[in-house]
This record gives C-alpha cells, sequence and structure tokens, in this order.
C-alpha cells in the first residue's frame, strides 16, 4: 500500500498541476512524504527523495543535459550494484551507529550476502528464483554489534538491480540498464513543458528508489 501511494502521488501530482492547482498539488507531495515517515516506511521516503530530486534536475537544467546525467546515474548504478555493498556499504559500520534501524542494518546484511553470491556467478547467474536456491541463503545474518538479525537471503535481495544480476548475471543486468536508459531518454524526448517533464522524471525515479530497496511495504 505505501509503495502504491508513493508512486501515485506524481501522477495526481501531474493532473493537478495540469489544473493550474499547482499548491494542491505540492500539499499532497507533503502529505504523502509525512504519511510515510508517520508509518516508518523509510524506503517510500527515500524514494520520493529520489523523485524529488530527479525532479529539480529535469526543471532547472536543459533537457539534454539531465536526460545524459540521470541516465548515467542509473545505468551506472545497475551495474555497480555488485560492488557497493562488498565496497561501500558496511553493515557493522553501521550497527555500530545507534540510530540506524535494525531492520536497515539487515538489509545491508542481505545486500552484503546477494552480492557475495554474484561474484561467484557474474557472467550467467543463478538462474530465476534464484533468491529461493542459492547455498546459506536460511543462515542467520549476525554481526557482532548486535547479534542476529534475520534470514541472509528472506525472499528475494530486496533490491532489483541485485536481484537481476543474482538471476542473470552481467548481460540480464546489461539489458536492464539499457531498457532503464530508453525509458529516460523518451521521457527526455517527449513533447511536454517543463512541469510535466519534471514530473515524468520525478515519478520514474521514485519507482527506481522503491525498487532499490524492495517493492513491498517495510520498516527499511
Amino acid at each position: 500500500t505505501g509503495a502504491i501511494l508513493t508512486i501515485l502521488a506524481w501522477p495526481v501530482s501531474a493532473f493537478l498541476v495540469r489544473r493550474k492547482k499547482t499548491p494542491v498539488a505540492v500539499f499532497l507531495f507533503a502529505a504523502v512524504f509525512v504519511t510515510a515517515y508517520l508509518h516508518e516506511y523509510n524506503s517510500g521516503m527515500i524514494a520520493l527523495i529520489f523523485g524529488a530530486l530527479a525532479f529539480a534536475l529535469a526543471w532547472f537544467v536543459p533537457r539534454r543535459w539531465f536526460v545524459g546525467l540521470l541516465a548515467a546515474v542509473l545505468a551506472g548504478g545497475i551495474l555497480l550494484a555488485p560492488l557497493v555493498p562488498l565496497k561501500v556499504l558496511d553493515p557493522v559500520a553501521f550497527a555500530r551507529n545507534p540510530s540506524v534501524p535494525q531492520a536497515a542494518v539487515h538489509r545491508l546484511h542481505i545486500w552484503r550476502f546477494t552480492a557475495g553470491r554474484i561474484m561467484e556467478k557474474p557472467v550467467l547467474g543463478w538462474g530465476m528464483n534464484a533468491s529461493r536456491v542459492i547455498p546459506r541463503r536460511k543462515e542467520q545474518a549476525r554481526d557482532d554489534v548486535r547479534g542476529t538479525y534475520g534470514q541472509l537471503m528472506p525472499l528475494h535481495p530486496h533490491n532489483f538491480a541485485l536481484q537481476v544480476w543474482l538471476e542473470t548475471g552481467a548481460p540480464g543486468a546489461v539489458l536492464v540498464a539499457l531498457f532503464a536508459v530508453v525509458l529516460l531518454r523518451r521521457i527526455g524526448g517527449a513533447k511536454s513543458g517543463r512541469p510535466e517533464t519534471a514530473l515524468f522524471a520525478g515519478q520514474f525515479f521514485t519507482g527506481v528508489g522503491i525498487l532499490a530497496f524492495g517493492a513491498r511495504r517495510d520498516r527499511m
């Protein structure tokens, strides 16, 4: 429900802007963000921030530049997805910070475990529904700071780029990256005014944010 509400904030806002009710659209967007905050739907809040940043770029940066910039960020994020949990996002470092929720640290453990399995079969991947068959998936994620969190792979990796890499390897990741760039270029090439283009970009990257953290309502 939270993901659907977050995604729908943009098309409804676009409808209101076309009806020359921009203040109402801004209020709606803020209300959705506050609702996500009150329900501790952190994935939705992050997704809305992603969308808001894309909206700002599409509004203030010339179209030919913002499309290239966002396309590079999106494609790079997909293609480099397995390296980020292994080299940057250390679960133990975040576990030492008491302000980081338990669910968020668990998510980082899931991502690191997934990235490790990807590196075992980076070319062809593990096959479809790999998250249900890969070795050690039912072991408990743990560290010396907070102890045990839950399974290393509860149902799926909660990240669409990592899931594509896990199941289809590098070829699948490249195809998804290309498809995403094509969609983004279509948004940038649409014969619409600046407000509509910015709203489309915002919705697109809000959807990317939802998929990046798992398309379901959760506590992360």
